[in-house]
């Protein structure tokens, strides 16, 4: 669950009215005035939950490499937060950091239980304390990153510097102004996020869950035909894919289903003209984007920016196969 910071999000200076939104226009004569829309996001949390929200506030300020914009709301299609400290944490690693090599036996071990507590949040330090001239904090820093590293997924490491928005139109990198969002839940009622709370926010209903069928008589082709999903990620949207289905690479002879095989593929007949595993389900990010093997199951970050596309494998005879693969596309 995210902590609520009391904090009153900063007024835009285009809020020139009290109670009136940035984003509003003042009512013609006559004219009767309807309900703001509401902007349904999807917030994940440092926890990894993820929680449905409508955002509070008209605009997103930020700060650019070439002045401050102010972003709507309603054309945000998702945000990337940086890595922000909650209030009074970095005194606390930083102090743990020094106890870690106490002459103390009670002090290191307490100084090791707050480093690992904090989690992803201590891991820039760790890292600097593993190559401390002292072979026994070294060694300490060392034994915690390996905890760490087996208890969080490797996403929770990338750290990014600045604020990534990408809106309708184009992406927005800076640092967002404030140190909070309001937003209102459904359980909860009116919140106040705290920025070093969230990691990652998108429309909601902006590709985050995705079923679709892969017909190889069309994606499996020789000419290589791409599937588009019109599922948008980021280099560090976690991507998770689940395949299902089977496919028939020789439907024009040969004994019945004796060239079947799944969205994992088969290489026991020979390889495709295009040098891939014949009927195996495959992904790229982006038009002109390095193709990568999905098979049955995939789980990892693509590294890359764009819309995912599909296709499969073609058949080691250049025919056009049968069958149908039915995919299930989420991103975390």
């Amino acid at each position: 669950m995210c902590r609520l910071v009391a904090v009153t999000f900063l007024a835009l200076p285009l809020l020139a009215l009290p109670g009136r939104g940035a984003d509003e226009k003042p009512a013609a004569p006559g004219e009767k005035k309807g309900p703001a829309q509401a902007h349904h996001v999807e917030v994940r949390l440092a926890d990894g939950s993820t929680v449905r929200m409508t955002l509070a506030q008209s605009h997103v300020e930020v700060t650019t490499k070439y002045g401050k914009l102010a972003v709507p709301v309603n054309e945000i299609r998702r945000i990337e937060f940086a890595l922000r400290y909650p209030p009074g944490v970095p005194e606390r690693i930083e102090a743990a950091a020094v106890n870690l090599g106490s002459d103390d036996f009670d002090k290191r071990e307490a100084a090791a239980a707050e480093l690992l507590s904090f989690q992803e949040l201590s891991y820039p330090t760790l890292e600097k304390l593993t190559k401390s001239k002292d072979r026994e904090v070294a060694r300490r820093a060392e034994e915690i990153l390996v905890v760490l590293r087996e208890k969080l997924p490797e996403e929770r490491f990338r750290f990014k510097t600045q604020d990534t928005i990408a809106t309708d139109t184009f992406t927005v990198v800076g640092q967002i102004e404030g140190k909070t969002l309001r937003a209102k839940s459904q359980y909860f009622g009116e919140v106040t996020l705290g920025l070093a709370d969230l990691r990652t926010l998108r429309r909601a209903g902006e590709g985050g869950e995705k079923e679709l069928n892969l017909d190889l008589a069309k994606y499996g082709v020789p000419q290589i035909v791409w599937l588009n999903t019109g599922i948008e990620v980021t280099r560090d949207t976690l991507l998770e894919v689940r395949a299902g289905g089977e496919s028939d690479l020789y439907p024009i002879g040969g004994e019945r289903g004796a060239y079947r095989t799944n969205p994992n593929g088969s290489r026991q007949w020979g390889m495709s003209r295009d040098h891939r595993t014949p009927g195996q389900l495959l992904g790229r990010i982006g038009e002109k984007g390095k193709e990568f093997e999905i098979g049955e199951r995939f789980d990892g970050t693509p590294g890359a920016e764009g819309r995912l596309y599909l296709r499969v494998g073609g058949s080691p005879w250049h025919n056009v196969p049968a069958g149908e693969y039915r995919v299930k596309i989420s991103l975390h």
